[in-house]
């Protein structure tokens, strides 16, 4: 049985261009607020802790999340940006969800190695 798949999205299921046009402006524009609204998240509290340490300084979460974005537009290749920064988090980000023919396909591709 099949636990997961691990894949590299960046031109590999889909156009790099997907991941500059859709998932880097849709992770920057819900960034901020996910943060704010889980920041003493079990699961997010450490990433957050993460970000102070890589900045070099203790930081609040406005200065945390101006880190993220910067970082984001950097396409920083930081663990805490991976993280936070991902579309796939579910119940946990905003009910906006992504929509394209590559995400259509990513989805019945996964879908379909469910059944």
């Amino acid at each position: 049985m099949i636990k997961a798949i691990v894949t590299d999205i960046e031109g590999t299921t889909s156009s790099i261009l997907f991941v500059k046009d859709v998932l880097f402006p849709y992770a920057r524009a819900n960034l901020a607020d996910y943060v704010r609204n889980h920041a003493d998240d079990p699961q997010v509290k450490p990433l957050l802790e993460d970000v102070c340490k890589e900045a070099g300084s203790e930081l609040s979460t406005e200065q945390i999340i101006t880190h993220l974005i910067q970082w984001l537009d950097e396409d920083k290749k930081s663990h805490a940006v991976k993280i936070l920064a991902r579309p796939d988090l579910g119940s946990r980000l905003p009910a906006r969800r992504l929509q394209g023919s590559s995400v259509s396909r990513c989805r019945s591709k996964s879908q379909s190695l469910e059944n």
